[in-house]
């Protein structure tokens, strides 16, 4: 029985060598945007369609009380079970911990708020810098054509990762819609592109 406990750890650590030189293993941040997602909102120059969101307390937040401010409007897959998710997020919050005349809002599916996604919010201390929100029904997925289409039963309602950033009258200035979860837009590249929204 040691013999086949012995093999095991050597698979694991084997596997924790190779998997990241795998596709499936590499994950990351990318200097450069995206709109790989046929039919999503990926327009700049125009203001972002309408829809209503909640807070995680179920209180309606609408963007346009953010009016006046730059916003960050990031559409996610849930942070309860998602490794590269939860390092967006972390990396994120990081890049723009002292830029506070910029509203962060990250927003995931009404079902994929739950006790573990609590957790990791109120463990890492994302909030307040951090606006988490929930979309009733999958209203905003839907107007801005991010819903994920071949979503298995764990992914079901979820968006694809959707990045916008909004000037002060609500106008996109930068989008960025993946396919892939495992890479996302770096947050160097919001900065710059926050330099050109006065």
């Amino acid at each position: 029985m040691r013999w086949l406990a012995t093999l095991l750890l050597l698979l694991l650590l084997a596997a924790s060598y190779l998997l990241p030189l795998t596709e499936w293993g590499q994950r990351g941040s990318e200097a450069w945007a995206r709109t790989d997602v046929a039919g999503a909102f990926a327009r700049t120059g125009e203001l972002l369609p309408e829809f209503a969101l909640q807070t995680l307390e179920g209180e309606p937040l609408q963007l346009e009380t953010l009016r006046g401010k730059r916003v960050l409007l990031t559409f996610e897959r849930s942070i309860d079970w998602c490794p590269p998710t939860k390092e967006r997020l972390v990396e994120l919050r990081a890049s723009f911990a002292r830029q506070d005349d910029v509203e962060i809002v990250w927003v995931m599916a009404e079902q994929q708020i739950n006790a573990k996604a609590r957790r990791f919010i109120d463990g890492m201390g994302l909030e307040p810098r951090v606006h988490f929100a929930t979309d009733p029904g999958g209203v905003a997925v839907d107007a801005l054509g991010i819903r994920k289409a071949r979503a298995s039963k764990q992914e079901a309602g979820i968006p694809h990762p959707a990045t916008y950033l909004l000037d002060r009258e609500g106008v996109v200035r930068f989008a960025d819609v993946r396919e892939d979860f495992r890479f996302w837009v770096a947050p160097s590249l919001l900065q710059n592109a926050l330099r050109e929204i006065p």
